[in-house]
């Protein structure tokens, strides 16, 4: 799913700090010991939703997909990528992706655990 809006439909106040997020992707990668074709390949997908090419729900599952035989490892990686990137652009992100929910209002009675995505309020 695409967003509502691109990046270049946000204030230069706010294109700079998802600018600043973007930087801290591979010391964060590097600390957690990702190798380097799956740093590139999320960073390209974590990119593609911060620009409002690809809904956070979808880059999850593709990173998800790339750590295929090491989920633990990816399971961290996606934290930080959420807490580190996608959390401090909540408002950014809210402003490009229509289903964005902030108050992060979701059922308590729905099937199964919460993805990242979800806990950051973001529906499926």
């Amino acid at each position: 799913m695409v967003g509502q809006l691109k990046i270049g439909d946000l204030s230069v106040q706010e294109q700079n700090k998802i600018f600043s997020c973007i930087d801290i992707f591979w010391p964060m990668a590097e600390e957690l010991k990702v190798p380097e074709e799956k740093i590139d390949k999320s960073e390209k997908l974590t990119e593609q939703t911060l620009m409002g090419f690809l809904h956070p729900n979808e880059c999850i599952t593709e990173i998800k997909n790339l750590f295929g035989s090491s989920p633990k490892q990816g399971e961290e990686f996606i934290q930080k990528i959420n807490f580190e990137i996608f959390h401090p652009l909540k408002e950014e992100l809210a402003k490009m992706y229509n289903d964005f929910d902030p108050e992060n209002k979701k059922n308590s009675s729905s099937s199964g655990p919460k993805t990242l995505a979800e806990n950051l309020g973001f529906k499926k």
